[in-house]
């Protein structure tokens, strides 16, 4: 294979000849047996990564990663910054993970606090970038809705502080069916919080606002379950108990 000789690092007879590059470079010179060519990869060289950027963005688009260490808010920064309109609390980032068995990689959804990341007294929240990440900041939405087994589904103006309750009292309330233990938050975000209980403690997701409240119904003729049970039969024998002291 013709080659000049002006990628050559070391050897006799540095001086004189020019290389195709249009450096200074060796005589040309035929290999021997024996002879070993070493070409080495270019320190800090990949292919060029790639990510997405869309939604209340100044410029939306697909960004090249300028180096192995460039983070989320550095993206931010060259996509133009957020607009006034942006609402940091419900960014949905999605980043490429390989899946056993599949043949395709598939697309898993991390939890990201942009507000934090983007203020300058938190850059340890930052985090670098991978190709392929996908990262869409939306629009404030400053409703939320309110469906399944209420007596009207609607949607319900945001209210600073105001709980589960309070959603689902303005859509008239919960339906005859309505299995008020498995009520979810689905959140701007995309991620999900489920009502919990336990004998007589209790816990509800505070929507925020672009949330999405759901009211699932129960199952005709549903079992009741060994956990149900199990509650129950606790919280009887609680009361039985403070009742004979």
């Amino acid at each position: 294979v013709p080659i000049d000789s002006s990628y050559s690092v070391s050897g006799p007879n540095l001086n004189g000849g020019n290389g195709s590059n249009g450096n200074i470079a060796a005589p040309e010179f035929e290999l021997r047996r024996y002879d070993k060519v070493f070409i080495r990869r270019q320190p800090g060289w990949e292919l060029q990564r790639t990510v997405v950027i869309t939604g209340e963005v100044k410029f939306p688009g697909t960004y090249a990663l300028r180096s192995k260490d460039e983070g989320l808010a550095d993206l931010v920064q060259r996509a133009g910054g957020i607009t006034a309109d942006a609402y940091p609390d419900g960014v949905r980032f999605f980043r490429l993970e390989e899946v056993p068995g599949a043949g395709e990689p598939g697309r898993a959804r991390l939890n990201v606090d942009l507000a934090r990341i983007l203020s300058a007294g938190s850059p340890d929240a930052d985090f670098l970038l991978a190709e392929g990440d996908s990262i869409d900041i939306p629009e404030f939405i400053s409703t939320v809705q309110v469906e399944g087994a209420v007596l009207y589904a609607t949607t319900v103006l945001f209210r600073e502080g105001a709980g589960l309750d309070y959603y689902i009292t303005s859509s008239g309330g919960y339906a005859r069916d309505a299995d008020k233990s498995r009520s979810r938050v689905e959140y701007a975000n995309g991620s999900v919080k489920t009502a919990n209980s336990f004998l007589f403690f209790k816990s509800k997701p505070t929507p925020g606002p672009g949330s999405r409240v759901f009211v699932p119904a129960k199952e005709p003729g549903q079992p009741l379950s060994v956990q149900s049970f199990a509650a129950i039969m606790s919280a009887v024998a609680t009361i039985v108990i403070l009742a004979t002291r």
